[in-house]
């Protein structure tokens, strides 16, 4: 109720901080927040970014777009070049020097990890199915694993669309019957910050770390 989930705390810093010093270390140095619930904490917090050696621009939702509306709105700003999209209530130690390389692709590239007890029937395949990279299709029965919160998108994709609200599975499913969406399979660190449980999970598994 008073704390975005962005700003939960893990040992010495919040989701957030943690994710922009990852984005920063990429050498990238323009992101865009977009926000809504409790979205001046958030400013506050981060500011222009110069903190973590970055240009912060906001985009602040009245109402809701979804993460597909929430592109659109963003596209004059993000002109021709693909972007990286990456939800801040994730924790992954995935390398986005990865991501960053993938600035010309066509469609979308997605980080897919395996399927979680809350999510078991996963969101897509490989193409072919026992693949762990490449050409993304349909789930089928198996293997299947799910989008791991982080992307790659060529805004073409996103000027397409039509509407106000809408998610960024409507890219997703636009980009596979185009045949144009790719992914890799990430088996690392992988936390999706939902409920308190999972946030108590990512803060031993930090803890236990630690020398």
């Amino acid at each position: 109720l008073n704390t975005p989930k962005p700003l939960l705390r893990v040992n010495d810093s919040c989701l957030l901080d943690y994710l922009l010093e990852r984005i920063a270390a990429t050498g990238i140095e323009e992101v865009f927040i977009n926000a809504h619930h409790l979205a001046s904490r958030l400013q506050a917090h981060v500011g222009d970014g110069r903190t973590w050696g970055l240009s912060v621009r906001w985009f602040l939702e009245e109402t809701l777009l979804g993460t597909g509306g929430a592109l659109l709105n963003m596209l004059p700003a993000i002109g021709d070049s693909s972007c990286m999209v990456l939800s801040s209530d994730i924790w992954s130690d995935y390398p986005l020097e990865r991501l960053v390389r993938l600035d010309d692709i066509s469609g979308m590239h997605l980080m897919m990890v395996p399927n979680p007890p809350f999510h078991p029937q996963g969101d897509f395949s490989f193409d072919p199915p026992d693949s762990t990279h490449g050409r993304l299709q349909d789930r089928i029965l198996h293997p299947s694993y799910n989008y791991g919160g982080y992307a790659v998108v060529n805004p073409d994709l996103i000027g397409r669309q039509q509407g106000v609200e809408f998610s960024l599975r409507r890219l997703m499913t636009m980009a596979l019957k185009e045949k144009n969406c790719t992914g890799e399979l990430w088996r690392g660190g992988w936390f999706n910050v939902g409920t308190r449980e999972e946030l108590d999970r990512l803060r031993h598994s930090l803890a236990a770390e630690r020398p």
